[in-house]
C-alpha cells in the first residue's frame, strides 16, 4: 500500500479562533501542493458540554472544523484522489504549548463524505495521527521485527489503598492479571516485567530501559495535579513513591536510545467484570505531548477513562495489526475500527507521534541479512594495521541533528520551494539558501542552529560559566570550542561512547567525512598524537590560500602509525569553514575539482601497491598538493575497509565513491580489499537488507560484508573482542612497516 499525506496545521488568531493551513503530498507529485489559511472558530462551551457523548462531540466539532468550504472542499479532494491500494495520512500538527488543541477530541472528527457521519479515525484507509515536531534530531532506527523487545512496569506501591486524589481512592493492581492481559495481546513480541527482578521504581524503569528496549509499556494510576501529570510508582523498598510526570520524561530524554513506543494505560479502579474501568480521566495522556518532544517517535496513551474490556480489545487488534507491517497509524485505526461498533469509548486510544513514515520495525529476512561473518578477518585486518575505518553522518548525527531534519526546519523557515524529496535534503536546502542569502549567511546560520541545538539538547553539560552563555547569534561565534566541550563531557560520562571506543581502537588512519573534530579530541584523550589532514578539493590552487598547511608539508617525514595516527577529512572541518562541503554546489565543485586534481597530479599511472612494500614510493607521493595523499589511496586500495554510520541516500556516501571508486585510472584490487558496512535502516531512509547488498556490490567488484544494525554496536562489539583479546598490540605500527 502506498500512502498519501495530509498535513494540518493551526495558528491561533485568538482564543477561539484559529487559522488552518495545508499541504499535501503524494507520492508521485513533484511539489507539496499547500492549501490555506482557512479560518475556523471552536465553540468551546458546546464542545465541554458534549463530551459524554462521542457522537454529538463528533457532529458538533465537524461542523466547527468543515463549516469553513476551504477547509471542507481540501479534505473531500485529498479523500477523492485516494486509490484502490491507497491510503491517506492525515497528521494534526499540534505545538506542545497548545493545551487547548490538544485537549479536543480530534478522533471523533467525521468524515465529510459520508453522510452517516462515519469518524474518521475508524477509517483504515485514512490513518490520523496527533504530529508533534521535536528538537530531538536523532534518526530513529529500526530494529527486526524478530528482534523487538518490550518491557512492562505494572507498579503496586505498598500503601497504595490509602492514597486519595480528588476524593477518589486507589485501588490495589492485579500485576498479575494486568501482565496476563498485555502478553496476550503482545503475542509473539519479545516481553520482560520489571517486578520480575525489582521495584518498579523510577531508578529500576530508567535503569531497565538503558538495556535498550523497542517498546514501553507503563501501567500506573496517576493524576493531573496543577496541570501536570504525577504517578504512583514504587520506591525502593517497595512502598508508595509519588513521581512527577516529567522526572521520568527527562530521564527518557537523557537516554542514548530511548524507546520507540510509548504505551500509557492507566490502572483499573474499583468496579464489576465486565465494566471496570479506569477513572484518572486521561491524566497519563497528558505526558504524551512531553515525551514526543524528548525524543520518542511514538506515545499510545487513554486521553479519557476507560473500560478495561474495550483497553484490552483495542491493545489485542493493536499490536497484532503492528506486527503485520509496522505501520503504528494503520495498526491504531484498525484496533480503533474493531472496537468501535460495540464500545462506546472507542475514541478514548490517541496516538502521538513524530514519526513520518510509521514504521517502527522492518522486516529481518535471514536469507538477505545474515549476520555478519566476517569477524575473523576484521579483526586480523585491524591488528595488522590493515584496516581504515571511514566515519559517516550517522556518528554525530545523536549530537547535532540529523541533516535531514536542518533541512526540514530550514526549508519551513525559509519557505524552500521545491519537491517534497528535497525538502530532507541538506546540500539542496542549503544551496537554496546560499542562492537566496549568500554562502556565508548559510554557514552562519548552519553554525548557529548546531549551537542552540547543544544548549537545548545538553544543558546539564554546559554548567562551566563561559560554556553555558555562549551567544549563538555572536559573528564571532566558536562553535568548534563549545563542540570539543560537550563531547569530552559525553565521553567522561560514557564508556561507550563511539568515539572514545575508536580512539582506542589500533587504526594509524581514519577517513571522516563529518566536518568536526570530536574523533581529534578523543584521539587525544586516549594519550595519541594525530595529525590532522583535510582534502584539497578545490579547482584551483589559489582557492585553498585560507586552508591550513598539509601535514605533509610541514612534517615531511611524518607516516601515519597507531601512537600517530592521521585524521582524513574529507569534506572539509569546522576549525577552516572555507573547506567545508555543505551546498549542493559544494558537491559539485568537489567532484569537479578532484578529477581535475588527480589527472594533473597522478595521470593515468596510479601507483597502488601491495601492502607492507613500497613505503618509499607512497611517501614520495605526499607533497600536501594533491586531492588524497597517496596513502589514503593506498589504504583504499589494500586490506580492509569499515564503513560506519552512512545510508545509501547520503550525499558523502555517494560523493565519497563517486570521487574514488570511478577514477579509471585506479581500480579496486578484488584479493586485497575487504569490505565491511555498517548500516542502520531508520525510518528516514528504509532500505531491506536485500536491497541494499545490491546497491553497495554495485560500488565494488567483491561481497561486502554487511553488518545490519547501528553504528554504535558494531563499534562496541569489535571493541569488546579487542578488549577479551587482550588488548594486543597490532603485529605493525603503521600501513607501512613492521612493529615490535
Amino acid at each position: 500500500m502506498t500512502y498519501s499525506e495530509l498535513e494540518v496545521s493551526f495558528h491561533q488568531r485568538d482564543e477561539r479562533r484559529y487559522a488552518v493551513e495545508f499541504r499535501y503530498d503524494a507520492p508521485d507529485n513533484q511539489v507539496r501542493n499547500p492549501s490555506g489559511p482557512f479560518l475556523m472558530e471552536f465553540d468551546w462551551e458546546l464542545l465541554n458540554a458534549l463530551i459524554t457523548d462521542a457522537n454529538e462531540y463528533g457532529a458538533a466539532l465537524s461542523m466547527m472544523f468543515f463549516k469553513n468550504a476551504g477547509i471542507r472542499e481540501t479534505f473531500i479532494k485529498a479523500l477523492a484522489f485516494l486509490g484502490d491500494d491507497e491510503a491517506l495520512r492525515v497528521r494534526l500538527y499540534l505545538s506542545r504549548d497548545a493545551p487547548l488543541l490538544h485537549n479536543v477530541i480530534w478522533e471523533t472528527l467525521q468524515d465529510p463524505t459520508s453522510p452517516a457521519g462515519m469518524p474518521l479515525a475508524t477509517n483504515e484507509r485514512v490513518l490520523l495521527s496527533r504530529f508533534l515536531s521535536s528538537w530531538d534530531f536523532r534518526p530513529v532506527h529500526l530494529q527486526p521485527k524478530s528482534a523487538l523487545r518490550t518491557l512492562a512496569a505494572i507498579p503496586n506501591p505498598r500503601g497504595i489503598e490509602n492514597q486519595r486524589v480528588e476524593g477518589r481512592g486507589l485501588a490495589r493492581v492485579d500485576v498479575q492479571a494486568e501482565w496476563a492481559n498485555l502478553s496476550a495481546c503482545l503475542g509473539q513480541i519479545g516481553k520482560e516485567k520489571i517486578s520480575d527482578d525489582g521495584n518498579a521504581s523510577i531508578n529500576r524503569i530508567t535503569d531497565r530501559l538503558r538495556d535498550g528496549f523497542d517498546i514501553f509499556i507503563l501501567v500506573c494510576h496517576g493524576a493531573l495535579v496543577n496541570g501536570e501529570p504525577l504517578l504512583w510508582l514504587e520506591d525502593e523498598a517497595g512502598g508508595v513513591a509519588r513521581v512527577m510526570g516529567i522526572d521520568l520524561v527527562l530521564r527518557i530524554k537523557d537516554m542514548k536510545d530511548p524507546p520507540r513506543l510509548v504505551v500509557l494505560c492507566s490502572c483499573q479502579s474499583h468496579g464489576v467484570a465486565g465494566q471496570a474501568c479506569t477513572d484518572d480521566k486521561g491524566a497519563l495522556a497528558a505526558l504524551g505531548p512531553r515525551l514526543a518532544e524528548a525524543g520518542v517517535p511514538a506515545i499510545v496513551a487513554m486521553q479519557d477513562n476507560i473500560r478495561m474490556d474495550t483497553a484490552h480489545a483495542f491493545l489485542a487488534v493493536f499490536f497484532k495489526e503492528l506486527m503485520e507491517d509496522s505501520q503504528i497509524d494503520r495498526a491504531m485505526a484498525v484496533a480503533r475500527s474493531s472496537v468501535h461498533r460495540d464500545h462506546a469509548d472507542w475514541w478514548v486510544p490517541v496516538l502521538i507521534t513524530r514519526l513520518k513514515r510509521g514504521r517502527i520495525w522492518f522486516e529481518h529476512d535471514t536469507a538477505a541479512a545474515e549476520t555478519f561473518q566476517r569477524w575473523r578477518g576484521l579483526m586480523t585486518d585491524i591488528l595488522q594495521c590493515n584496516c581504515t575505518p571511514i566515519l559517516g553522518p550517522d556518528l554525530v548525527a545523536p549530537m547535532f541533528g540529523s541533516s535531514a531534519e536542518i533541512a526540514k526546519r530550514w526549508a519551513e523557515q525559509y519557505d524552500f520551494p521545491m519537491s517534497p524529496q528535497d525538502r530532507d535534503s541538506l546540500p539542496q536546502v542549503a544551496q537554496y539558501l546560499s542562492y537566496h542569502e549568500t554562502p556565508n549567511f548559510m554557514r552562519s546560520e548552519l553554525s548557529k542552529h548546531i549551537c542552540k541545538f547543544l544548549k537545548q539538547t545538553y544543558p546539564d553539560k554546559l554548567v562551566d560559566d563561559a560554556m553555558a552563555n555562549v551567544d549563538c547569534e555572536a559573528e564571532e561565534l566558536n562553535l568548534d570550542e563549545l563542540i570539543s566541550h560537550v563531547g569530552r563531557q559525553l565521553r567522561r560520562d560514557n564508556a561507550r561512547d563511539v568515539f572514545r571506543m575508536l580512539a582506542n581502537l589500533p587504526f594509524p588512519i581514519y577517513i571522516n567525512t563529518n566536518r568536526d573534530n570530536l574523533l581529534l579530541d578523543a584521539l587525544k584523550e586516549a594519550g595519541k598524537q594525530p595529525r590532522r589532514e583535510i582534502c584539497r578539493w578545490t579547482v584551483f590552487e589559489q582557492e585553498q590560500e585560507g586552508w591550513p598547511p598539509s601535514v605533509f608539508l610541514t612534517e615531511p617525514h611524518y607516516k601515519p602509525t597507531v601512537e600517530e595516527p592521521l585524521v582524513f577529512y574529507l569534506f572539509g572541518n569546522l576549525a577552516a569553514p572555507d573547506t567545508m562541503v555543505v551546498a549542493e554546489d559544494d558537491y559539485f565543485n568537489f567532484l569537479i575539482g578532484i578529477n581535475k586534481n588527480w589527472r594533473t597530479t597522478y595521470g593515468s599511472n596510479t601507483y597502488v601497491g601491495n601492502a607492507g612494500d613500497g613505503a618509499g614510493d607512497i611517501a614520495k607521493r605526499d607533497t600536501g598538493t594533491e586531492p588524497f595523499p597517496q596513502l589514503i589511496v593506498h589504504a583504499f586500495s589494500q586490506g580492509g575497509l569499515l564503513f560506519l554510520g552512512f545510508r545509501t541516500s547520503d550525499w558523502e556516501f555517494r560523493t565519497l565513491f563517486r570521487s574514488l571508486v570511478a577514477q579509471e585510472s585506479w581500480k579496486f584490487n578484488t584479493r586485497n580489499v575487504r569490505v565491511s558496512v555498517q548500516m542502520a535502516p531508520d525510518e528516514d531512509n528504509f532500505l531491506e537488507p536485500q536491497g541494499a547488498r545490491r546497491y553497495i556490490e554495485d560500488y565494488f567488484d567483491n561481497k561486502p560484508e554487511v553488518y545490519w544494525g547501528s553504528a554504535e554496536k558494531f563499534v562496541a562489539e569489535i571493541f569488546d573482542k579487542w578488549n577479551a583479546a587482550g588488548c594486543p598490540k597490532p603485529f605493525k605500527k603503521s600501513i607501512f612497516g613492521r612493529g615490535a
